[in-house]
């Protein structure tokens, strides 16, 4: 039996984040970009397939609630199949971690530290998502649980501020139009069904869960929708602010929109609203980027080297953080991070199609905890 220390609580605002990631900078631009003006509704649209995502994850937990995805895909699967998906796995939760760093790079090397070079940069925040991963991930949790109460206040300021500015226009947000939405579905459709991928989170830390399958439904059901309001706030203040289509234009539509709100006071002691409440925000990215990273390195160790590592050895920790900072130079630059999102998408709802189809799998053939790998369950009866 593995230590549960993580309260749903925790685990609650660990999905929240781990959602939130990067979006609140480069999400809105990608919206605008799939439906215009009505780019607000895929917000809400896309939480109805989250649902199914939730579903199969909260439903292979109660099924290996002591065990991480990379070790229980084998007993489902096979292990030559859970190594290919938990690969491809990797492959979507580094990426991952690999545009959050990019981007808030980005940001900072065009808008705060424009005479830092983008390496140092890239070091910097390569760095701590790499230390992280060396030290475990009880240490992940607990830094999680920490920049609680760093974050929270200047989120709620976020949220609730601007409602009492009269820079805001309500019906920038109507009329609603089919028009709006680009003729490519398929696109829409891959990014509304891969938005919310905070249940992911469960994969990770799932064992060390202390309330069980009923904390795991609250963790997973609420932090999805928090992440959702969240989404929702950084795609429509910036359009009610900015008007449509001119918000569609802004490289940092969130970044542009807190720039305008800080309060008129001449005594207000922040006159860089943006710069100070974004750099608070980073924050948000370090916890997601460093939960991709995790999950990537985790679930390669879990399915190359069963059961010889307690944590993923220091050699992958570190080529694969290194990694990022190879990476991140090649996608510095708007055009071609959002290039990199566009492909990154479809892997997202790859990787749900990957977790309902095991769980589904899993269902069938009665596959628990006490399995052994590559066995078939008890039948159903």
């Amino acid at each position: 039996m593995r230590d549960r220390y993580i309260t749903w609580p925790e685990m609650t605002w660990h999905v929240m984040q781990f959602t939130i990631c990067a979006n609140y900078l480069f999400m809105p631009q990608v919206l605008y970009d799939l439906a215009g003006r009505s780019s607000w509704l895929i917000v809400i649209v896309a939480l109805l397939p989250a649902c199914l995502g939730i579903w199969s994850a909260c439903a292979l937990y109660s099924r290996f609630p002591d065990q991480r995805i990379g070790e229980f895909m084998p007993k489902i699967v096979g292990r030559p199949l859970a190594i290919l998906l938990g690969l491809l796995l990797a492959g979507y939760w580094y990426g991952g971690s690999v545009i959050d760093v990019a981007v808030f790079v980005l940001y900072s090397s065009t808008t705060v530290v424009t005479s830092t070079p983008t390496l140092v940069l890239l070091l910097l925040h390569a760095s701590v998502v790499t230390f992280i991963g060396l030290l475990g991930i009880k240490t992940l949790v607990r830094v999680v649980d920490l920049l609680l109460y760093t974050i929270l206040p200047f989120l709620v300021f976020m949220y609730f501020w601007p409602l009492f500015s009269t820079k805001l226009e309500l019906d920038q947000m109507l009329p609603l139009r089919v028009s709006d939405f680009r003729p490519d579905t398929l696109q829409v459709a891959l990014g509304m069904i891969g938005m919310y991928h905070g249940y992911h989170v469960l994969f990770l830390t799932g064992p060390a869960l202390s309330s069980g399958r009923r904390g795991a439904a609250l963790a997973t059901v609420i932090g999805t929708l928090l992440a959702g309001f969240s989404f929702l706030v950084f795609t429509v203040y910036p359009l009610i602010a900015f008007g449509w289509p001119a918000v569609a234009d802004l490289t940092f539509p969130m970044g542009s929109f807190l720039a305008i709100m800080a309060p008129p006071s001449a005594s207000f002691p922040i006159r860089r609203l943006d710069f100070f409440v974004l750099g608070f925000l980073r924050l948000i990215m370090t916890i997601a980027a460093m939960t991709y990273f995790w999950l990537s390195i985790q679930v390669i160790t879990d399915v190359i080297w069963p059961g010889r590592y307690r944590r993923p050895p220091a050699a992958l920790t570190l080529a694969l953080g290194i990694g990022i900072v190879v990476l991140g130079r090649y996608i510095l630059g708007m055009p071609t991070l959002l290039a990199l999102v566009q492909v990154w998408m479809p892997m997202s709802t790859a990787t749900v199609a990957v977790v309902i189809t095991l769980a589904v799998v899993a269902w069938l053939r009665n596959v628990n905890s006490t399995t052994r790998s590559g066995k078939r369950g008890a039948s159903h009866g």
